[in-house]
């Protein structure tokens, strides 16, 4: 009867814990292009690597720099070891646990308990030797191995290791990934800097031009060839161009500043080449949309995140079922310390099995269950975020090269055109044949074109260098 009534309790137990629902789980809906759109050329292999990309030694020196004294980096590679300390505690868990216990003790039974009886009934038997009489104060002496291990019959452990790898690896691509932020960061800020140190020598040229213009419009006015009005017009623009000089100091200290800070140093000053000296090699193939899923690590670490959340879904779907586990001690017991290591008399040991199903705990796994299901459709929808991002940086960056290109051909026509227009202008004035306004109007025209040319000189380098960014540096 007892027997049967215990296989129905095994039995009833394993349905109640089968029934949770299997779930398919979320799949990636996104659907990569074939191709990008207009006339591109593919090859993976064409795609330089960063030292041959960027063709300024100083940047590189820099780079090298970044790399290895930024601050945010080392703090994600130290994530990484976390990680790591999880993908061994999931490790450790398919491991029996082995425990080394010594344990010494004293009690008394009552006179009217079924132990105290027992043992005052014990000592009157012939059969029991005086030395091993149960004495009143009875004193408990063990030392042994303790052993249990949980077999993982249903891949909850497994899974949970499965979990704990996808998040370490997710975290070396996230550090790659922050690598190549970092250098894309740098690079950044030093053709800015480039930049602005360009746009303050054209200042001051413009500067120097306008301080002559301005002595030739006084000696016009001491000779009664000119009024006070067009000096003071002269003179204006000369402190507006001479304003713009010190905004441009400014905003070169401030770069510098958030320079010094990605590379994890004190302020100093930054060297660099000049604008025109700088180039990046603009490379003809491009990535294919799949390659590039395994060229950017962002992507990568979306799509271990993805696999993590996977595995903790099945890992909670598995502690709905019983649990096996097999536990055994074994070691020298004895409530006399003159025989505790005498072999065999003290040796002990006790060996079983337990099956353990959850029943009132029910709701606490169904909201476990519900939670991770919910975080793996999360992690698929920011993987599915991450790959329509990449795939439209691309694209744009593709788009701007040409666009950016032509304007920047138009750009520097327009500045050919005025500083020949500028020229004109100021020999006809000389000659009288021109207002000293439409000279005033000629320089302020071309101080202003060719800051914009070198604004557009700017987002050029710019484009190239996150249209590489955005195709995982060629992963190299």
């Amino acid at each position: 009867m007892v027997k049967r009534i215990f296989q129905l309790f095994l039995v009833s137990t394993f349905l109640v814990s089968c029934t949770s629902t299997r779930f398919a789980g979320d799949t990636p809906t996104v659907k990569l292009p074939q191709k990008f759109k207009g006339e591109n050329r593919y090859n993976r292999d064409s795609i330089p690597s960063a030292k041959n990309f960027f063709k300024d030694d100083v940047l590189l020196a820099w780079i090298d720099s970044g790399l290895q004294n930024n601050r945010e980096t080392k703090q994600i590679f130290a994530r990484i070891a976390l990680a790591n300390a999880d993908v061994k505690l999931a490790k450790g868990s398919f491991l029996p646990q082995i425990n080394l216990q010594t344990a010494v003790g004293m009690q008394r039974f009552g006179d009217y308990t079924v132990d105290g009886i027992g043992n005052f009934d014990t000592n009157l038997s012939d059969n029991i030797t005086p030395d091993r009489r149960i004495p009143e104060h009875v004193p408990d002496l063990f030392v042994g191995i303790q052993t249990q291990w949980e077999a993982d019959i249903w891949g909850k452990l497994r899974n949970r290791k499965k979990a704990a790898v996808a998040r370490y690896l997710s975290s070396e691509k996230a550090w790659n990934d922050a690598r190549l932020l970092l250098v894309y960061t740098i690079a950044e800020r030093y053709f800015q800097l480039q930049t602005l140190d360009y746009k303050l020598k054209i200042a001051r040229e413009n500067g120097a031009l306008q301080e002559r213009a301005l002595e030739l419009i006084s000696v016009q006015k001491q000779a009664g060839m000119a009024t006070e009005l067009a000096v003071k017009q002269f003179e204006a623009q000369t402190k507006n161009t001479k304003a713009l000089e010190f905004d441009l100091q400014r905003a070169i200290r401030e770069t510098e500043t958030s320079f010094n800070v990605l590379l994890g140093r004190m302020p100093a000053n930054i060297q660099r080449n000049s604008l025109v000296n700088t180039q990046v090699k603009q490379f003809e193939y491009v990535l294919t949309p799949e390659e590039i899923l395994k060229a950017r690590p962002d992507i990568q670490a979306a799509e271990w995140n993805m696999q993590a959340a996977g595995a903790d879904v099945a890992s909670a779907r598995a502690a709905f079922y019983p649990s096996l586990a097999l536990t055994a001690n074994n070691g020298l017991h004895t409530f006399r310390s003159s025989v505790w290591f005498q072999f065999p008399v003290s040796l002990a040991y006790w060996m079983g099995g337990s099956l353990t199903a959850p029943l009132l705990q029910r709701n606490a796994l169904k909201a476990e269950l519900a939670a991770s299901k919910t975080k793996k459709t999360i992690a698929v929808l920011e993987y599915e975020r991450t790959v329509v991002q990449a795939m439209n940086e691309v694209q744009l960056y593709l788009d701007n090269r040409t666009l950016v290109r032509n304007s920047y051909e138009l750009k520097s026509d327009e500045v050919n055109a005025l500083n020949a227009g500028l020229s004109a202008s100021r020999d006809l004035f000389v000659a009288g044949l021109a207002t000293y306004l439409e000279v005033i109007t000629a320089q302020k025209s071309v101080l202003q074109a060719q800051l914009d040319l070198a604004d557009i000189s700017l987002i050029q380098l710019n484009n190239e260098l996150m249209l590489y960014r955005s195709m995982g540096f060629g992963n190299k």
